[in-house]
């Protein structure tokens, strides 16, 4: 598959009748490179190479995504399953640096940034001006919250203007917060670890709230801090022993994407429409 960002990363991949779950699979991929909630341009394009599920010759579903590219600007990130098959499968960069950072980018896989972090936002609910001391995502009651990272729950319930909110210590210095949510995951309460990009909760417009939306707070030291271009550890490389194993398939598995020159004719399709 192959396309041309016009107005979304969703946009672009059902104008050439990619699953919806391939789509997911594929923003999961970069989760940790590209924020699609705020970061996906007109003009980005990408491509990937799939595992197709045969009974015959008959393609009856979708597998796992083999190796991707994103492009944005002057900016390609590159994504190549290893090992392929297996339980500790990951995605990594042509080079074998691991995709996979402390934190994922965006707590949401889609949605749109509606109130970014402020020293002074004026309060549509309370109607003065304040910090405003996260970052809030518009999205539809019900979608998926998620934790940008591993970490154990230190909080959980109503909470006042707060609405529903969880918060999650990941380690000694930073934590994060979900405020007005609909409800929380089953089974999570004070205590419980979760892995990143876990579901925790979903969008609610609970507490001091005008709409349905996500407060996301980010925490470095108990101080709030905005998370926005903020850069943080990657996880663990390729070993050197299993290098050159992973350069010899990396080569093989990039030549199975398609052109992009498919991709400039995808994009022209889609203009023609509007």
């Amino acid at each position: 598959f192959i396309g041309a960002v016009d107005s979304s990363l969703w946009e672009s991949a059902d104008l050439v009748g990619m699953d919806a779950n391939l789509i997911s699979s594929l923003a999961e991929v970069f989760a940790w490179q590209v924020d699609f909630s705020r970061e996906v341009r007109r003009g980005d394009r990408w491509r990937l190479t799939v595992e197709q599920k045969l009974v015959g010759d008959e393609v009856i579903g979708w597998g796992n995504i083999l190796a991707a590219e994103y492009e944005s600007g002057d900016q390609v990130y590159t994504g190549v399953r290893y090992p392929q098959v297996g339980p500790n499968a990951s995605y990594y960069a042509s080079n074998g640096n691991s995709l996979k950072q402390l934190f994922i980018k965006s707590p949401l896989k889609f949605g749109r940034i509606t109130s970014g972090f402020s020293k002074g936002r004026f309060h549509p609910v309370l109607k003065i001006y304040r910090p405003h001391n996260g970052v809030d995502y518009g999205a539809p009651i019900g979608t998926p919250v998620m934790t940008i990272g591993r970490g154990t729950v230190v909080d959980i319930g109503p909470r006042g203007g707060s609405g529903n909110m969880i918060k999650i210590s990941h380690n000694g210095t930073y934590a994060t917060a979900y405020l007005h949510l609909k409800g929380f995951a089953p089974g999570l309460r004070k205590g419980s670890v979760v892995e990143q990009g876990q579901l925790i909760g979903y969008v609610g417009t609970t507490g001091l709230s005008t709409g349905p939306h996500l407060h996301f707070a980010f925490y470095e030291n108990g101080n709030y801090v905005d998370p926005m271009g903020r850069k943080f550890p990657s996880a663990d490389p390729i070993p050197k022993s299993e290098l050159s194993k992973f350069q010899a398939e990396v080569s093989g598995v990039l030549r199975t994407l398609p052109a992009w020159n498919v991709a400039q004719h995808v994009e022209s399709m889609g203009q023609s429409q509007n």
